[in-house]
């Protein structure tokens, strides 16, 4: 009678009062396997899986025979991941009873699970072969192909399973995220809007609806199916984390770190929230945070790559470069294959200096996956800084494939120039950097002019003046005005690769840019001849500059150069007024502030040429500075930018210049001292120290 009440009980989903009467059953009767197979099964179906095991264990111990206990163990071994056991349990199942397409079809996941691909799906098959309708089969079928990457196969198997169970709303899904992950997105949202059809409340389905939208560009339509379940679900983290991920995507990164910090607030140890929260900190530039946050994570999680790696990039940009390359090296030890590591480890060489060793990471990453494109493009860097110009210039052109499809297109073409014959051509030349970048390479634009071109040069509108005065140049243009048709067309910064620029010959002839002569009269009044020496300075950069951070001085450390020689004149040639340099000038009867009058790069130009000398941290008042043919002193970090390259005090862009580069990271202590020594006369060092010459 127990025995009934209790199978009753348990059919009537009464588990607790089915348990309690197959416990009291086995109270008179210790060793029956029928007993605790059935108290087994309730205790399964109650959640407590290892209690459940224990009575299985034993219930098939006592009559082994059994298929149906030993089906049911391997389903309780499933719950409690112990796969490697469950497999063993279904076939012992297989060996005592018929053949059974249900427990090969449990089977195929185990063996899944278990990372045995080939065997999951031949069990699949065995159980679809017992019967060819079997719709978990086919799922499971599925699922095996795509963790072998076929998704063709998976496609099809879904797509079965998806006919013979069409409200079967996880059928749907699974196909959807077939039809994600092989960037067919409209497929999948049509599979991810069937899966909502049979269950609207299905949240997996939703988000995934939603990131396919996503990756459709459809932004405001994806966030609404995340915020849709989040409505449901206020404590949903999954979606939380998609949520936020989509706003880390469109530069919305306060948005993105609320969206981490409240998936904390629910689950505090979810080891993608703190990694992602990390990754929002470092993009928003707050960079000691995201390293609390990161080496926090690795405590916790020490097998973690994805938060080794992402320390790494931290502790870089924090310039703690030994500990970013331990992290790094962390990473990649802990998952050989990881591409990004390895890329990230050649950013951390570079950043010491290394530029050979950081080039041979980026190969290892380019290896690992070969469609990094930043991976050739940051070996391109590599080679440049380190004076490879032959081969840096042609991997630098991988920059484009970084860049949007519409600049793409822009830079492309059949009317892309790459060294054919100008004579009697007309060219047009775009700038596609910053102001540095233009003056820079807008030196090439004579030397197309005496190849026979007519130079066009599209560029950016405080640079227009300047370029359209320069020799050879037929016509500048603002980005967004109307251009002229054109034979050819190319990037200012692929021309050195075009005319084979190496560092025996770059075009180093300057002045190759002049101020505007209507400007002289004006700047002899604002910068009249006195006797004193007249410098001007530039203390920092656009702060927006991913590498400003290391380029710019703090103007409290920069006026070392002010106290150091007070007979010099100092003139500073910011653009933007500064409050800094407004308490400074109220201390400082030395120095000057010119930006009231700097409206344009033209008035800059005519500024310089009223100098004696500009001091300049890497920004685009040096390049004009070098352009004009200016003595120049460039204060440079110890991980520079490309075209200083390394080891040298002169360069072969500019030979008006003089560099001075930082000792160590962080280091302008040393730098300021020896520009300090410099400017009293008292540093013989310096094999290219000049006089300085009264205009």
């Amino acid at each position: 009678m127990l025995l009934e009440q209790g199978l009753e009980f348990h059919l009537e989903g009464r588990l607790e009062e089915a348990r309690a009467v197959y416990s009291e059953a086995l109270e008179f009767c210790r060793d029956n396997a029928h007993v605790l197979h059935r108290l087994g099964a309730v205790l399964a179906a109650m959640g407590r899986t290892g209690e459940a095991i224990e009575r299985l264990v034993e219930a098939a111990r006592l009559e082994p025979s059994s298929p149906q206990i030993h089906e049911d163990l391997g389903n309780a071994l499933i719950d409690a991941k112990r796969y490697a056991d469950a497999e063993t349990s279904y076939q012992w199942a297989l060996a005592e009873g018929p053949p059974s397409a249900a427990i090969q079809n449990r089977l195929s996941m185990v063996r899944r699970m278990l990372g045995r691909i080939d065997e999951a799906i031949a069990a699949a098959q065995e159980a679809l072969a017992l019967e060819p309708l079997h719709v978990e089969a086919l799922k499971n079928l599925g699922l095996a192909y795509k963790a072998g990457g076929d998704h063709a196969r998976a496609i099809d198997a879904y797509r079965q399973a998806v006919s013979l169970a069409p409200r079967q709303c996880n059928l749907h899904y699974n196909l959807g995220v077939v039809f994600v992950e092989q960037r067919r997105y409209q497929d999948a949202i049509g599979a991810f809007c069937a899966a909502l059809s049979a269950n609207r409340f299905y949240s997996a389905a939703q988000r995934g609806l939603g990131l396919a939208l996503e990756h459709l560009g459809h932004f405001e339509e994806a966030v609404e199916c995340y915020q849709t379940c989040l409505r449901r679900d206020p404590r949903d983290v999954a979606t939380r984390l998609l949520l936020g991920a989509a706003y880390q995507k469109q530069k919305r990164i306060n948005e993105a770190i609320e969206h981490y910090r409240l998936a904390l607030a629910v689950q505090p140890a979810n080891k993608e929230a703190r990694n992602n929260l990390g990754t929002a900190l470092q993009c928003a530039r707050r960079w000691d945070e995201a390293a609390a946050v990161l080496r926090a994570l690795v405590a916790d999680e020490p097998d973690f790559a994805e938060a080794w790696n992402n320390l790494g990039m931290v502790l870089g940009l924090l310039d703690e470069l030994d500990a970013a390359q331990g992290a790094l090296r962390r990473a990649i030890e802990l998952r050989p294959r990881y591409a990004d590591a390895h890329r990230n480890l050649g950013n951390v060489l570079l950043y010491k200096c290394r530029p050979s060793e950081a080039a041979a990471a980026y190969k290892a990453a380019q290896t690992l996956d070969p469609s990094l494109d930043s991976a050739i493009h940051s070996e391109g860097v590599a080679r440049l800084l380190n004076g490879e110009l032959a081969r840096g210039w042609a991997l630098y052109e991988k920059r484009f494939a970084l860049r949007s499809p519409e600049e793409r297109s822009r830079y492309g073409g059949d009317t892309r120039w790459r060294g054919q014959s100008l004579a009697g051509k007309r060219i047009l030349v775009h700038a596609e950097q910053g102001l540095g970048d233009t003056l820079q390479f807008a030196r090439y634009l004579p030397l197309l002019a005496s190849l026979g071109a007519e130079v066009h040069a599209e560029v950016q509108a405080p640079l227009k003046g300047l370029v359209a005065a320069m020799n050879g140049v037929r016509a500048a243009y603002a980005f967004g005005e109307a251009l002229p048709a054109f034979d050819f067309n190319c990037p200012m910064m692929s021309l050195p690769l075009a005319l084979g620029t190496t560092l025996k010959s770059v075009p180093s002839d300057t002045p190759y840019m002049a101020p505007p002569s209507e400007l002289a009269v004006a700047w002899r009044q604002r910068i009249p001849a006195s006797g004193a020496r007249r410098v001007g300075f530039v203390w920092a950069g656009n702060p927006g500059h991913e590498n400003d951070h290391r380029r710019s001085i703090p103007l409290e450390v920069f006026r070392r150069l002010f106290e150091a020689s007070p007979e010099t004149r100092f003139f500073s040639l910011q653009q933007a007024r500064s409050p800094d340099l407004a308490a400074l000038l109220a201390t400082s009867a030395n120095v000057t502030d010119l930006s009231p009058h700097l409206h344009s790069f033209e008035d800059t130009a005519a500024a310089i040429a009223r100098l004696d000398l500009v001091i300049a941290v890497d920004t685009s008042v040096a390049h004009l500075a070098g352009a004009l043919g200016a003595p120049l002193w460039v204060l440079l970090p110890f991980s520079p930018d490309w075209r200083w390259l390394l080891g040298r005090t002169d360069s072969p862009w500019y030979p008006s210049a003089t560099l001075f580069r930082q000792p160590e990271a962080g280091d302008w202590n040393t730098v300021l001292a020896d520009v300090a020594e410099l400017l009293r006369g008292k540093d013989r060092r310096r094999s290219s120290f000049f006089a300085f010459a009264a205009h």
